[in-house]
């Protein structure tokens, strides 16, 4: 009889992440491989780095010679049902490095990580700029009402992203627009380039559309609804150009209020991108 597969929950995968954090912390290159599955696959989409295995992950932390390093997790969401979860980070074993990771879950341990990161010489709050999420925006608690028009659910913020991707093609400026708030603020990393407001983004988006086409693909998104923090991955294309990246974005009143952009060029279409690790996109 085939064991069953027990699924974490929400707090389970925050404590792997947070054990993972601890072995870099200590140095401890066993502790930290055993927080994933003896068959891994980790994966790098913008450098083609993969390892599949348990022992493979003990030897990227440096094996019998483990070096210590600092890692921070920004914000991390968890979907129990998908078993998949995302996670903000700053990696420092000398220089920092920035990212966002897209993880699914076995038995406890992580058996995918898909990583987006870029190599910097800026701490945190220099890298994203003005683009940090507010605390203002209030966070749903168990006593508050879900169906509040507050908070939005992971069903409602995959309909935000559809008719944002809906509205872009038919170089609609003003429909994407809505599902901004007044004040948002937008940054596409590495480069840093930010565009506040709601009319600054929508001339923005105009200017684009004059000259050329746009087409955003969304392969799959994330939301921690208590934290009102989602993430998308997606395929963009414009200008005969085609950009494949991540975004996290914080809700505010239902709209989009911070949005960053984790994106890199590539002439290979999104499967390929991904490479192994696609295994962690829903069929």
């Amino acid at each position: 009889m085939e064991k069953p597969v027990l699924n974490s929950s929400e707090q389970q995968f925050v404590a792997v992440m947070e054990e993972l954090a601890a072995a870099i912390g200590a140095g401890d290159a066993r502790r930290g491989a055993n927080c994933y599955t003896n068959d891994v696959i980790f994966y790098e989409p913008s450098t083609r780095f993969l390892l599949r295995s348990r022992e493979e992950i003990y030897h990227l932390f440096g094996g019998e010679k483990p070096h210590k390093g600092l890692l921070r997790w920004h914000h991390l969401g968890f979907n129990s049902s998908a078993q998949i979860g995302f996670a903000e980070f700053t990696l420092n074993y000398g220089e920092p490095v920035h990212g966002i990771v897209i993880v699914q879950i076995s038995e406890g341990k992580i058996a995918v990580w898909r990583e987006y990161y870029f190599d910097s010489t800026l701490a945190w709050n220099a890298f994203i700029k003005d683009s940090a999420f507010p605390t203002h925006c209030r966070q749903r608690t168990d006593q508050m009402d879900s169906s509040s028009d507050t908070f939005i659910t992971e069903k409602d913020f995959q309909h935000l992203l559809q008719a944002i991707a809906q509205w872009s093609g038919k170089v609609d400026t003003e429909k994407v627009a809505d599902n901004l708030t007044d004040d948002v603020i937008c940054i596409e990393l590495p480069s840093g380039e930010q565009h506040k407001g709601r009319e600054g983004l929508q001339a923005y988006f105009k200017e684009k559309a004059r000259l050329a086409p746009v087409q955003l693909t969304w392969h799959q998104s994330l939301l921690n609804e208590a934290q009102q923090i989602g993430v998308g991955e997606y395929t963009l294309k414009w200008d005969q150009k085609q950009l494949h990246g991540i975004m996290i974005a914080k809700i505010c009143s239902g709209r989009i209020s911070h949005w960053r952009d984790y994106q890199f060029a590539s002439d290979g279409d999104w499967q390929e991108f991904v490479g192994e690790s696609i295994v962690l996109n829903p069929q």
